[in-house]
This record gives C-alpha cells, sequence and structure tokens, in this order.
C-alpha cells in the first residue's frame, strides 16, 4: 500500500506529488515496512539491486546498483560497474515487495 499526498490548487490542477516517508505511514497504516526492509538487507531484488543498508529513521535506504552499458564491437548490453545509491526507503520498498 503506497500513501500519496496530492496537493491541489483551486484550478482542481495537480501542483506537487509527495510520498510520505514510512516513518509516518506505518504507524497510521499499521504495516511494519521498514521492518520488512531491515529484514531484507543483503538480498538482491529486479535483478540488478541489492539493499545494503536502511538508516536509523528508516526514511532512506542504500542499494548497490549495476550500471549496464553497451560494450564490444558487436554492442552487446553488459555490466560496467556498480553504485551505491541512497534512495527513499518507500520506493526500495515498493520495488520489492510490490
Amino acid at each position: 500500500m503506497r500513501i500519496l499526498v496530492l496537493l491541489m490548487s483551486e484550478s482542481k490542477t495537480f501542483k506537487r506529488m509527495n510520498m510520505i516517508n514510512l516513518s509516518i505511514s506505518d504507524p497510521i497504516d499499521g504495516f511494519d515496512k521498514i521492518g520488512e526492509l531491515r529484514a531484507a538487507i543483503g538480498q538482491d531484488y529486479c535483478g540488478n539491486n541489492k539493499l545494503l543498508s536502511v538508516s536509523k529513521d528508516g526514511n532512506r535506504c542504500v542499494v548497490l546498483r549495476n550500471v549496464w552499458d553497451y560494450t564490444g564491437a558487436n554492442g552487446t548490453l553488459s555490466i560496467v560497474s556498480t553504485k551505491k545509491v541512497s534512495e527513499p526507503s518507500w520506493l526500495t520498498w515498493n520495488r520489492m515487495f510490490y
């Protein structure tokens, strides 16, 4: 379950979309998404991501992500490097469990 906050102007057009941090949504919806993420540290997901850590407040995750590029004479797609990425925990949770 994702919680999405939409702020609308008087003309009823969408001005901004914000996702609510899991530290706020977990107590509201009764789910333990932060706990699920912490239990999944070290697991691969989506084929090219590995969850490395979850912040103390549960709002950020550090993910090891493969970087793909076309290499070689025939232009084959291959992994050229890996990088650590810090991303919102709701995004990581959605990629892993939704």
